[in-house]
This record gives structure tokens, C-alpha cells and sequence, in this order.
């Protein structure tokens, strides 16, 4: 077995590791795990990259401050697509001063009734969707990606925008996934070889949604005056009184757009696709939220935030996450040096015994009935504390009052009993080539 200092080398080469991690990632890391224990080496097209899956380590290396930073060559590829947008900015300290800014977005005047604004715009863009899907019948069946990825990207739109949307945003999913598969490539074969083969789609996208973003800006500051506490109405004050530049502005809405609606959508299509196979669930869920209309009562209804949350840790949607380390780390039988780049799977980690319990491997929202606070190596999902997703507030309400709204009218069963297989795409994703994710949709 080759080994570089001590650590073992997976046998998979170029070829099956990159298939493996991407076509059945976790599964596939299980098995190196299996074979070399937690800390190992595996090769994609672009690089040899170290792999740790020890609890202890990765809760160290990714959540504790001043041990790792980002500052290496990925986030200066994050940056060619991204630009100044919070995803890719590298080092620690300047995240945090970003997203200190930032936050009056994310968080519009950091008080809860601001955060209620936002939230019923989440629960009115849902109840739309659901009054289109009663001209469909009392029984019809749906696509929950489809459905979901329509509903994401106009629940984050109206969060961001509120008023009337201009149509060069609504175009934007098309754009969106240009940039986001640019960013897919540049990690697979690098800078070089993905502006090659995307570089020019990439580009025209780009342009689009910055184009579609300027616009935006101009209708928000033509309002002024008005209840401004959408997302561009706060950091566009904020650009206006040189708190912000333009180009910061602008990539914050690009990259919040890219990462906001894929992710929210994979997980709301898994949580539907795994209440759809667990009556016990399906029941459950809907005796924690019938009779209830308004934000204040849904957000009482703890099971729907756990169905939500649970999907987001059973199938995480962004499994990858890098650090460089800053100091040594002991990880495991290795002692990591500083300088070393660390990869862990958010993914693996969420379905590993030791972090969750014997039923880690299995969607149950009641995990979070029996667990006093998130398990340390268990709380990647939305990026880890040092580097928390900035909307992750918004993220787990949108899940929550979804699910909700969804199953107060509506039951969901399988068309397949097969559960789909998880692959890694864009992001963490039921797999579409079966047909197994499809859903049966009865009118309650």
C-alpha cells in the first residue's frame, strides 16, 4: 500500500476516486474509510488530497478558531466565479468582517420582527405554489426537484428584491447553474481547462445576472421612502452611505443566489422523498402542523424545523468542506502540520455512529427530540461555526414552513419503493435517471 508520511494512499487512482467521490461520495468514502481508517489520501483529476473523518480532528480543524483558515488555491478559484461574494473570501479574519456587514441583509436589523418580514414572504411564495397545484386535482404526481427549484429561486428572489421582479432575474436559474457547473469544473480539472470549456458561457452568464442586479439596485434606490427591508433595500443604504462597494454588492447577490436556491432545493426534495417513504413521519409531521396559518404558530411546530434539519444533515447537499491548518493537529495516529490542506465530508460526518448514533444512517427528525445541542463534528452542514452560512436562518425557515404548508394540504407517497441514490453533482443530489424520486400527491 503506497503511503505518504505514514498516511495511507487509495488504490481507486485518478479515475475511481474522482467517479467514486462523485457518483456515490459518501458511500465511497466509507469504503476508503473502511479500508485505511479515518485519515487517508484519494486523487481527483486536479490534485492528491488529504481525507480526515475523525470527529475529534474535523470538530478542531473546522470549528474551532485561529486553527485553520481558507486562504489557499480553491478559494482563489471560488474567487474567479464568485468574486467578493462571502463563499470566497479566504482568510478567516476577513470573513468575519464581511459577514458582520453583511449580516444587515441576512439578518435585516438583527430583530426578530425584521426576520418575521422575511418569513412570511417564505410562507406566501409556498401557499402560490400550493394554489397552483390545486388546479391539478385531488391526485396528481410531481417532480419535488422541479418544484422545489421553481420555488427556491422565488422565495430568494423575493427575499432579496420584494417589489416587482425585473425580468432579467427571473431568467437567472438558467445563469446561475452556468456559474455554479463553472465552479463544479474548476474544482474537477482546473482554471485552465474549465474556462476552455465553459469560459465563454461562464462570462455571458455573469453578465446577465450583473446586469439583472444593476437594475435592482436602480428600482430600490427609486423607492426610497418605502418599507425598505428586503435584502437589496438594506445593502443598497448600506452602499449608499460607502459602507459596501459596488462590486461587493453585486458578488454577495450573485453568490447568494448560486448557493441560496440549489441547496435549499436538493434538501427540500429529499425531506419530501423520505417523508413519502415513512408514514410513521408523514403522520407525525402532520399532527405538529395542522390548524396552524401563521408564522408565530409555525414556528412553535418543532417536528417540521426537525424534518427540515434532518434532511439537511441526512443527505447535506455541500458535503466538501477544505481547510488550511494554521498549527498541528493530531488526527487520529497523525499528527497533521501546519500548512497542511485538510478535506473533510460535512455528509460522511453526518451519517457517522459515532457523531449521531446507531441510526445516524436514517432519515429521523426525532434525532432532535433526544439531542441537547448538535454534535460538534456534526454541525458542517451549513459550513461549521467559524464559518456559518450566512443564511442558514433563511435556509431552515423556508424547509420548515414548506414542509409544513405542503403536508397540511397534501399526502405524499412513493411511485418506486426504491429510495434514490445520493450523487454529488452541482450539489449532494437524489439521483433522476430512475424516475425514483417521484412522488404521487393525494389532496388531503
Amino acid at each position: 500500500m503506497q503511503r505518504i508520511a505514514g498516511i495511507p494512499v487509495s488504490k481507486g487512482g485518478i479515475i475511481g476516486d474522482t467517479l467514486g467521490y462523485l457518483g456515490r461520495h459518501s458511500a465511497y468514502l466509507r469504503e476508503l474509510q473502511a479500508m485505511h481508517g479515518d485519515v487517508f489520501y484519494y486523487r481527483t483529476l486536479l490534485s492528491l488530497n488529504l481525507m480526515v473523518l475523525d470527529p475529534l480532528a474535523v470538530d478542531r480543524i473546522f470549528n474551532v478558531k485561529g486553527v485553520s483558515d481558507k486562504d489557499f488555491d480553491l478559494y482563489q478559484m471560488l474567487k474567479s466565479t464568485l468574486g467578493d461574494g462571502l463563499v470566497s473570501i479566504g482568510t478567516n479574519e476577513d470573513w468575519i468582517v464581511r459577514r458582520q456587514m453583511m449580516n444587515k441583509g441576512y439578518k435585516p436589523a438583527g430583530s426578530k420582527e425584521s426576520m418575521a418580514f422575511y418569513k412570511q414572504e417564505i410562507l406566501d411564495e409556498t401557499n402560490r405554489l400550493l394554489n397552483e397545484w390545486e388546479m391539478r386535482g385531488t391526485t396528481f404526481v410531481i417532480d419535488p426537484i422541479a418544484e422545489f427549484q421553481n420555488l427556491a429561486i422565488k422565495v430568494i428572489s423575493r427575499i432579496m428584491f420584494g417589489r416587482d421582479i425585473v425580468e432579467g432575474v427571473w431568467t437567472l436559474p438558467q445563469h446561475l447553474n452556468n456559474i455554479i457547473r463553472s465552479l463544479l469544473l474548476y474544482g474537477m480539472v482546473g482554471t485552465r481547462a474549465a474556462n476552455l470549456i465553459n469560459g465563454k458561457r461562464l462570462r455571458s452568464s455573469t453578465k446577465v445576472a450583473y446586469e439583472a442586479m444593476h437594475q435592482m439596485i436602480q428600482i430600490s434606490r427609486e423607492a426610497k421612502g418605502e418599507h425598505r427591508m428586503y435584502m437589496i433595500d438594506v445593502l443598497v443604504d448600506m452602499l449608499d452611505s460607502n459602507m459596501i462597494t459596488t462590486k461587493q454588492l453585486l458578488d454577495e447577490f450573485v453568490t447568494a443566489l448560486s448557493a441560496g436556491y440549489e441547496t435549499t432545493t436538493r434538501s427540500l426534495a429529499w425531506a419530501l422523498i423520505q417523508i413519502a417513504h415513512n408514514d410513521d413521519v408523514q403522520l407525525k409531521l402532520h399532527q405538529a402542523v395542522d390548524g396552524l396559518t401563521t408564522t408565530v404558530e409555525l414556528d412553535k411546530a418543532e417536528y417540521a424545523w426537525w424534518c427540515g434539519r434532518e434532511a439537511v444533515r441526512h443527505a447535506t447537499p455541500a458535503p466538501g468542506l477544505a481547510r488550511r491548518l494554521l498549527e498541528p493537529v493530531q488526527a487520529g495516529n497523525f499528527l497533521l502540520p501546519a500548512g497542511a490542506i485538510v478535506n473533510t465530508s460535512a455528509q460522511t460526518l453526518n451519517t457517522d455512529k459515532r457523531v449521531y448514533g446507531e441510526t445516524a444512517e436514517l432519515y429521523n427528525p426525532d434525532h432532535y427530540s433526544t439531542l441537547k445541542e448538535i454534535p460538534k463534528a456534526g454541525n458542517l452542514a451549513f459550513g461549521g461555526t467559524t464559518r456559518e452560512c450566512a443564511g442558514k436562518l433563511i435556509a431552515e425557515a423556508e424547509m420548515a414552513y414548506t414542509l409544513a404548508a405542503t403536508s397540511q394540504r397534501y399526502w405524499f407517497e412513493p411511485i418506486h419503493q426504491q429510495i434514490p441514490a445520493l450523487k454529488l453533482g452541482i450539489v449532494l443530489s437524489p439521483d433522476t435517471s430512475k424516475g425514483y424520486h417521484l412522488l404521487r400527491v393525494h389532496r388531503r
